[in-house]
């Protein structure tokens, strides 16, 4: 991820870009892997949003939450989910075999990070609010909010 608004994908042996992505028009601040292999995202701070692309060729496959700034994206373990912190207050998941958008969760401020569980099926969303929240995935039920007395950054699950 750079902010010269490519991804590329490097061979770590030999130094060598493999491919480079394109698809933003502005600095991508995040670019994950999907645990197959089979799809990259990338996602801008810009207006461009989340673009998935075909790991082998390149290739646009989908663009979500278009025209939304976005902080974080990730894959679910299993790869079955892609989730974003959107700068409109709202974290996002979609299917990643239909591209279709599952759950929308509210936040009273703009969400900073995301991160699921190990098993996929929570997920842990920061929140300028200074608030960590956790989620389950399949419903978008809310199951806890940890206040904090400053900033949050960053949260995680243990393994």
């Amino acid at each position: 991820a750079s902010t010269d608004c490519s991804t590329r994908i490097w061979d770590p042996t030999f130094g060598d870009c493999l491919l480079t992505l394109k698809g933003h028009g502005g600095g991508i601040v995040v670019a994950k892997i999907s645990p197959d292999t089979s799809q990259i995202l990338s996602a801008a701070i810009g207006t461009q949003g989340v673009v998935v692309h075909d790991a082998a060729t390149g290739a646009v496959l989908q663009k979500l939450a278009e025209g939304q700034p976005v902080h974080d994206a990730a894959f679910s373990p299993d790869g079955c989910h892609i989730m974003a912190a959107c700068c409109d207050w709202k974290v996002r998941i979609w299917s990643t075999a239909t591209f279709k958008c599952l759950q929308e969760l509210p936040h009273e401020g703009q969400v900073l990070s995301s991160t699921f569980s190990a098993d996929g099926s929570f997920a842990v969303t920061v929140c300028a609010d200074l608030t960590a929240v956790v989620w389950r995935v399949a419903t978008g039920e809310l199951v806890h909010s940890f206040g904090h007395s400053g900033p949050v950054t960053t949260a995680s699950f243990s393994p």
